[in-house]
């Protein structure tokens, strides 16, 4: 009886010493010390598992689109090799867009062939790519440059292919595609080899030519 006293005067002395947490927070539940660092610790765990898959995605998509860009530009070389003519693609980063057309003497090829890729919309003359719209990428991609490369870098207007693949570019032709802005920006880069007529993708500006102008290099890389 005598210890029931005693933690009685207890208990009462506390409620009437100060409010209880749920008072103090309006009647909400508070947090503890240990359970703010706990989710502290839980949300840098999912940051440092989220933020790698994060760049991993835009490095992908940006691939994508740069696949998709040099699939084009080989359609292209390859219209002209077949035809023994020319065809060029020409590009507008304003309006973040490329267009395919026969450029050579016979004007009967200037009626694209039928594809399943053009936009039943598009003139039959031309064969236009919008980045924008570009299936199976999830984002946005943006043509950021178009450049031939010479010493320094020219900005590029059109790429055309000849009969036998070549550009008519004495030098490489540069696009650089990008993703995102900032800090989160992936950018990817697409050169044309003028002799072959053959694109190739360099990600992140690795793996450049051995051919290519020093100079011209840096100021690609500069660009990425």
């Amino acid at each position: 009886m005598l210890l029931r006293a005693v933690f009685s005067r207890e208990l009462a002395s506390r409620v009437v010493a100060g409010p209880s947490r749920l008072a103090l927070r309006g009647g909400l539940p508070g947090f503890t010390l240990l359970e703010l660092l706990m989710v502290i610790a839980v949300v840098a765990i999912l940051a440092a598992v989220m933020l790698p898959w994060s760049d991993s995605t835009s490095n992908e998509m940006v691939d994508a689109a740069a696949r998709a860009v040099v699939t084009d530009l080989a359609y292209a070389r390859s219209l002209a090799v077949t035809n023994n003519s020319k065809y060029e693609v020409a590009f507008d980063t304003s309006d973040n867009r490329y267009t395919l057309r026969h450029t050579g003497a016979n004007t009967a090829l200037n009626v694209l062939p039928d594809s399943v890729f053009r936009d039943s919309n598009d003139p039959p003359d031309q064969h236009i790519v919008r980045l924008d719209e570009l299936p199976g990428i999830g984002k946005p991609v943006k043509l950021s440059g178009a450049y031939h490369v010479l010493g320094t870098l020219e900005v590029m207007t059109a790429v055309e292919f000849g009969p036998l693949g070549e550009t008519s570019q004495t030098g490489y032709s540069a696009l650089i595609l990008t993703l995102g802005s900032g800090l989160n920006q992936r950018s990817v880069l697409v050169l044309i080899n003028p002799v072959t007529g053959l694109a190739t993708i360099h990600s992140g500006g690795r793996d450049l030519p051995s051919d290519l102008p020093s100079s011209a290099a840096q100021a690609i890389l500069n660009h990425l």
